[in-house]
């Protein structure tokens, strides 16, 4: 009897773990560690190699790796921004690189969102790693400045040179980690347009690189322990631009070779911003437990069902309460100085300046929304709000707004702007959408400014509050963002002293001239504008007034 029950319970496990087995293809299996990881990086490849002759990408990724050609890059669709996202895991909201900084500073977010430079050297103190790069900010403001690390850069017309660097320090030093990067793709797809031959001509050049780096793997006796990566910041567009939202620029390619990749796997959609993950699984290293970069589905013959990534927050629905009267104790002038408010627009269902001092005009259909309190007025740019007498010239002044659109708009649309922004070198000022704020500055003639602050991740229908603070003393401009410094920026010496007013109208919703073609349609409540500019205690006192604690907690308004 004894025997029998344990013959049954043999045969009822056995067929649990073959259940288990056949439900988990490959879980079986142990663990495979690799002992190095090399990642091609190549700038504005968008997933256009599928229209050219690309027989190492073909060959090395597609056929005998894992890829996908909708692998998404983060918004905005800009190098800068993206290459700090694909090395940390995080969005441009938490990194805070862009484009506007990359080159001018080293990472700064390193303690709270390491590099994967950074967490391979935590891991192993002290390795040998590489950055080869053809765009010198890379390694300026991504790079880490680690003993082990060994950097090359050069300029983009140099791509031959950044791969005889990098073949000859993988033979010689068979690094743990090593980037290589290519960007005369998109060097090119802004000279001339992407999708064309010259274009075209680059990514076979730079698919030879490819397989040259990989044949360097190969005679250094490390393919086996190797783990390959090739993957892009973003796409483009056929007039030669990128930063948009279309799926040309925002879905690209990503592929990886090594002993345990699944050969011919679809990676189907995932994120550029995924390496990290895949990095750190292979290499069996310890990740960073706030990025938002998770291992692919079908990527690894041992783990074929990584942990899922987290759904989207939604935007929650937003039910606006009435904001207390103005003069009440907790009321706006309550809690600013009311001696530097020069105007107060509540867009209540209606035009009027709670300070009394400027008079709103309204150019379309004025039509209201449920605000942040109360109401908020709807604009784009066919309906549009403009305050003829508002003047900025050489003062000190801040901006503050509300603001809630559904999408993040196209052609750089309006938030408030006293230009014509059919050119950024026209005078006056504007702050606009690109999947980021931007704030540009002409002067009419040979001068600009165009200044980038990340927007939350999740600004698309959720109310996002503004500042912008103006400090001609000093030739600062500075953003506040949900009431949280998003960055500060000097004026060059030639917007420096220059006037902020253009002869046009300052508008809500459309530029000054009322004839720009970007568009946004989106809520605007509560802006208020000042004589100087803000400091951190003065925006503390206004997120005082918006968020008190019974706000946060959700009885009178909602948690940002």
């Amino acid at each position: 009897m004894k025997k029998l029950i344990c013959i049954l319970l043999i045969l009822a496990f056995s067929s649990g773990v073959w259940a288990y087995n056949k439900a988990n293809p490959g879980a079986g299996k142990k663990r495979f560690i690799y002992k190095h990881v090399i990642f091609i990086g190549v700038d504005g490849l968008g997933a256009f190699h599928r229209n050219t002759e690309t027989p190492n990408i073909d060959r090395l990724f597609v056929k005998d790796g894992a890829s996908t050609c909708v692998a998404e890059a983060v918004k905005p669709t800009i190098s800068g921004e993206n290459w700090t996202s694909i090395m940390t895991g995080v969005l441009p909201y938490y990194h805070k690189v862009g484009n506007n900084n990359i080159g001018s500073r080293a990472y700064t977010m390193a303690d709270k969102y390491p590099t994967v430079f950074g967490l391979v050297e935590k891991a192993f103190p002290g390795a040998v790693m590489g950055s080869f790069v053809d765009w010198p900010p890379l390694n300026t403001g991504v790079a880490d400045d680690f003993p082990g690390i060994e950097k090359f850069s050069t300029g983009c017309d140099r791509e031959a040179d950044v791969c005889a660097k990098a073949e000859a320090f993988i033979r010689e030093k068979k690094p743990v980690f090593a980037f290589v990067y290519f960007g005369n793709p998109d060097h090119m797809g802004h000279a001339g347009g992407y999708l064309n031959e010259p274009y075209y001509e680059a990514v076979r050049a730079m698919d030879g690189y490819v397989g040259r780096v990989i044949a360097a793997v190969e005679e250094a006796g490390m393919a086996d322990d190797t783990l390959i990566l090739l993957t892009t910041d973003h796409g483009g567009v056929k007039d030669g631009g990128h930063g948009g939202n279309t799926d040309e620029e925002v879905f690209v390619f990503f592929g990886a070779r090594g002993k345990t990749v699944i050969k011919g796997s679809d990676l189907g959609h995932m994120y550029t911003r995924d390496l990290p993950a895949v990095v750190c699984y292979a290499m069996g290293i310890k990740g960073n437990p706030l990025w938002d970069s998770f291992l692919p589905d079908g990527l690894f013959e041992e783990y074929p069902r990584p942990r899922a990534r987290k759904a989207a927050r939604k935007s929650e629905k937003h039910k606006a309460v009435p904001a207390p009267a103005a003069d009440s104790p907790e009321g706006l002038f309550s809690f600013i100085d009311r001696s530097r408010l020069r105007c107060a627009f509540s867009f209540d269902g209606s035009l009027e300046d709670l300070a009394g001092n400027y008079k709103a005009e309204f150019t379309g259909e004025e039509k209201y929304g449920p605000g942040m309190f109360g109401k908020a007025v709807w604009v784009n740019v066919k309906n549009f709000v403009t305050l003829p007498e508002m003047k900025f010239g050489k003062d000190s002044f801040t901006i503050s707004m509300w603001l809630n659109a559904k999408d993040f708009g196209v052609n750089q649309p309006t938030i408030f702007s006293n230009k014509d922004w059919r050119s950024g070198y026209n005078t006056g000022f504007i702050l606009a959408s690109v999947g980021v704020f931007k704030f540009n500055l002409g002067n009419g003639s040979d001068a600009r400014c165009d200044y980038m602050y990340n927007m939350p991740y999740d600004f698309p229908g959720r109310w996002t509050n503004v500042i912008l603070s103006a400090d001609r003393e000093k030739g600062t401009v500075r953003v506040y963002i949900n009431f949280e410094e998003a960055g500060a920026d000097t004026l060059s010496a030639a917007l420096r002293d220059l006037s902020f007013d253009s002869g046009l109208p300052f508008t809500i919703g459309c530029d000054g001239s009322g004839k720009t073609v970007s568009s946004m349609d989106f809520l605007a409540d509560d802006l208020l504008v000042f004589d100087g500019a803000f400091g951190p205690e003065d925006v503390e006192r206004l997120k005082k007034y918006y968020l008190p604690k019974e706000r946060q907690k959700g009885r009178r308004g909602p948690v940002i």
